[in-house]
Formats: structure tokens, sequence, C-alpha cells
């Protein structure tokens, strides 16, 4: 599933009709100039930044994973795609200690390092996959726009329906992401 999908979604629920019909004619060709032109269409884009970087970074963090060689006992965070934090330092998959400040990570010898780290998520486009959401529906990100948006409208009895729904669902996200569920046996 895309963005645009779930913005026709959170735009069917918001009942708006005019943005709806915009959202469908939206292709790679015309999406910029649909975005500068249609001020509700920029506004749900928008929302859906704020939502999907909310979800990713509060309930469901992307994990990235980069083999880097040390150089002087250092790593620099630079190197790392959309770093946002360390989650764990690895050398020859076994963890090891570290320490990190300023973009640096200071380890105890040089070598090749596996990084773990949670990356900073990235929407360019209406049109760009969401396939992390996959696992937990699309409708986690569509109950996060409709939140913010109705908040933002003063709809504050539907604020409160959207926001206990979009919470509702992150933190049941949440505990599945974190779920170990026990190997099968035969009795």
């Amino acid at each position: 599933m895309n963005l645009k999908e779930v913005l026709i979604m959170s735009a069917s629920m918001l009942d708006l009709a005019s943005v709806n019909d915009a959202l469908e004619t939206i292709d790679a060709d015309n999406e910029q100039t649909i975005l500068i032109e249609n001020e509700q269409v920029k506004k749900l884009f928008n929302l859906a930044i704020v939502s999907f970087k909310e979800i990713c970074f509060r309930y469901l963090p992307i994990i990235a994973e980069h083999t880097l060689e040390s150089s002087n006992k250092t790593i620099l965070t630079s190197s790392l795609e959309d770093f946002v934090k360390i989650v764990r330092v690895k050398k020859d998959d076994k963890i090891t200690s570290y320490k990190y400040k300023n973009g640096v990570i200071s380890l105890d010898e040089d070598g090749f390092y596996t990084v773990e780290y949670i990356k900073n998520p990235i929407i360019n486009s209406m049109l760009e996959d969401l396939s992390i959401l996959n696992d937990f529906g699309p409708d986690i990100l569509m109950f996060g726009i409709c939140a913010y948006y109705t908040i933002g409208m003063g709809l504050y009895d539907e604020f409160e329906y959207y926001h206990n729904e979009y919470i509702s669902r992150c933190e049941s996200a949440k505990k599945l992401a974190n779920c170990d569920l026990p190997a099968r046996s035969w009795l």
C-alpha cells in the first residue's frame, strides 16, 4: 500500500470529497503540481508525515543495520543512512561495548562492526510504499491523519474518537511487534 491510498482512505473518513477526487488523479507526473495547488491535499500529506514519524519513533521503530570498518577505533554515524539512535553494536555476531558522543562511536579495537540503529522515517512522495505498516494495517496511519486533522479544525468530538482509535491501534501494534510467540510442539 502506498501513501496515496492511505490519504484517500483518510479523506473518505473525513468526508472530504473534493480532496478525495484530487487524490484519485495523482500520479508521478502531476503530484508536485497538485501539492502546490491544493491546500487540503498538502495539509493531509503533511499530517501523514507527522503521523508516520510518530508511529515510527514511538511505536514501531525502523531498525537498520550496516557493517562498517572502524578507523582509529571509531565509526562516524554520518556514514549511516538516516541515523537517529544506536540500538547495538556487534563484532563477529557478538554484542560489543561502545561509547557514543557527537556522532562518533568509540570502540575498543579496530575491525569490522555491525551497527544496528533506528532510522529516521522519510516520506518524499504520496506514491511511496509504506510496507513497514503492512503487518499492522494502514488504518493506524489513517486514524493518525484523521486525529491531527480534526484537532486542527477544532472538531473535538471527532478528534476524541480518531485519537483513541489511533493510540489504541498503535499500542496494539507495538505489543504485537514485541511479542515472541512460543515455539509449537507436539503433545
